[in-house]
């Protein structure tokens, strides 16, 4: 009977498992504006870091503080940090912990067999070389638990307004954490709201903001 459950959530997440947090294009004030995720220590470093705070709805934003470095948390749970490149070209959510959407899924090992050629010339196996490889797979979202959650009094994917559920992933997940955890590991499946940023930016005139700073100024060399 799990068998028969598990099968069938494996089949359905498999069927939904695209990469939700790949960039999509918007055209916001004027300019067109990819919004996604990436892995932070990949982000270019001449860029901009805008904390923004909303309110208990999160549906009005303000922008705080705009900085030309990365921001390590944030002052309360209704503020959240962006990243914004130089050229208004593209955002995403940045966290105080990078966590990352790859995750191991089992291993590859291949057996190469190993030999010599004995006095007639004829080839003789002498052993054997075993190389094992981890293969990994990017699912495109953040795994947040409902009972347990690590890093919970931090800023991250689990802990941002700025992330939406997954729900196709998020069934298949609580099916399996279900019948092998007894709900121990059940949760969400966590994909950046790309929607909502495009609407936080154009609220708060994010880039005219940038624009007016001193910051771009220097960034843009004028």
């Amino acid at each position: 009977m799990a068998r028969g459950i598990l099968l069938a959530v494996m089949m359905v997440i498999g069927l939904t498992g695209c990469s939700s947090h790949r960039a999509s294009l918007y055209t916001i004030n004027g300019n067109e504006t990819f919004i996604g995720w990436n892995d932070q220590d990949k982000l270019p470093r001449n860029s901009f870091y805008v904390l923004i705070e909303g309110d208990a709805e999160g549906v009005n934003w303000t922008v705080k503080e705009i900085y030309d470095h990365p921001i390590s948390g944030r002052s309360n749970e209704n503020q959240e940090v962006l990243f914004v490149d130089k050229d208004f070209a593209y955002v995403q959510p940045y966290f105080e912990i990078n966590e990352s959407t790859v995750v191991k899924v089992g291993e590859t090992t291949d057996v190469n067999w190993v030999g010599r050629a004995n006095s007639n010339g004829q080839p003789m196996v002498t052993g054997m070389d075993v190389h094992t490889k981890a293969n990994y797979l990017d699912r495109g979202s953040w795994e947040c638990g409902f009972i347990i959650q690590p890093n919970k009094d931090k800023y991250t994917s689990c802990t941002t307004r700025l992330t939406k559920t997954n729900f196709a992933k998020s069934v298949g997940k609580n099916i399996v954490a279900t019948v092998l955890t007894l709900g121990l590991m059940t949760g969400t499946h966590q994909v950046v709201d790309k929607e909502k940023i495009a609407r936080i930016i154009t609220h708060t005139n994010l880039f005219e903001k940038i624009k007016q700073s001193g910051l771009y100024t220097q960034a843009s060399g004028q």
